[in-house]
């Protein structure tokens, strides 16, 4: 119904859409602003085009007002991580290969969406928080200054593809709840501090193509159990403190060995000091010499017997008795 000195209705509904739409708007654009404000402070050198937020800036992809995005790799930036539990919108977070200092702020746990996680090839120190998202499916943290023991609750992250953490300082065991990861095909651990031996449990990843744990300090012998891993898994575990019998099972295997203290391995890794050091060639020419000595005393010896015998044969009414031939322990023992 319209009114004559009045405005239609059909004329107020459209400029009550018309509110309703700028009003979203406005939200969506300072809901916007807010998540690059968190971004911007501290990722110092980051700068957007003049007049416009972050979402401006090429490999930052916002969606509905929030930001979604961040791929920056290798773009010389400065500054340390962004204060997360404000960016709850965020998906992917990459941005290798930069010069970011400070540390992993615990606040990633709060990343609910986050699939993506890279800030590898920075300087970033310190330890990983406790908790990070159960959403991820892909975390690089290498080739930074990180410290400790790799935490166990990583292997409570069911939905992780790619785990990546060498080149670093981690020092302690491989947690075995990495048996955990049923999703996991690529784990790479080279370049730490690691110790321990190799668990067991690390054969249960049937998804496995890469394996790196080269490069530690890892020990024991390699576990057989490894052989239910995929026949096509490249498996590194060279440069580390293995010992023992390498299992002709392996042989066939994708599998880099070098460098370790197995039995009978040349070239092995200086720090294998409980390796025997092979015989000098003065201490070789002692066996065997040695070796001819008692040969021929213990021929001597026999050659005698034996005469003695066929004598006590030829003449009976000899005293039966007559010296045994003598064993091989009572030569050696005579000798020593």
């Amino acid at each position: 119904m319209s009114h004559r000195w009045g405005r239609a209705d059909s004329d107020i509904s459209v400029s009550q859409n018309f509110c309703r739409i700028q009003r979203s708007w406005l939200v969506h654009m300072s809901t916007a602003s807010a998540d690059c404000a968190v971004l911007l402070k501290t990722l110092t050198s980051l700068q957007p085009p003049d007049g416009k937020d972050c979402c401006a800036i090429e490999g930052i992809v916002c969606q509905n007002g929030r930001l979604v995005q961040v791929n920056l790799g290798y773009k010389g930036l400065k500054g340390v991580l962004p204060e997360f539990s404000e960016l709850t919108e965020l998906q992917s977070f990459v941005v290798p290969g930069n010069a970011l200092t400070g540390v992993m702020p615990d606040s990633l746990a709060s990343l609910s969406k986050l699939t993506t996680l890279d800030i590898g090839l920075n300087t970033i120190s310190g330890t990983i928080p406790p908790t990070l998202p159960k959403s991820l499916m892909e975390l690089y943290v290498g080739y930074n200054h990180l410290t400790g023991n790799i935490p166990s609750f990583l292997g409570s992250l069911n939905q992780l593809q790619v785990l990546y953490l060498s080149n670093n300082t981690f020092s302690g065991g491989i947690p075995t709840t990495f048996g955990q990861l049923a999703q996991l095909s690529r784990l790479h651990m080279a370049f730490n501090q690691l110790t321990g031996s190799i668990p067991t449990e690390l054969s249960l990843l049937s998804k496995l193509a890469q394996m790196d744990l080269d490069n530690n300090n890892l020990t024991g012998p390699i576990p057989t159990e490894l052989l239910n891993l995929p026949s096509s898994a490249y498996i590194h575990l060279q440069q580390n403190l293995l010992s023992g019998t390498i299992p002709t099972s392996f042989f066939d295997r994708k599998l880099n060995i070098s460098g370790n203290c197995f039995d009978g391995q040349t070239g092995h890794n200086p720090a294998c000091g409980t390796l025997p050091s092979p015989p000098t060639t003065s201490k070789l020419n002692g066996v065997l010499i040695g070796g001819i000595v008692v040969g021929a005393v213990a021929l001597l010896l026999i050659a005698g017997g034996i005469f003695l015998y066929f004598r006590r044969s030829r003449n009976p009414s000899k005293d039966n008795s007559s010296p045994s031939l003598p064993n091989a322990d009572s030569v050696t023992a005579w000798l020593t």
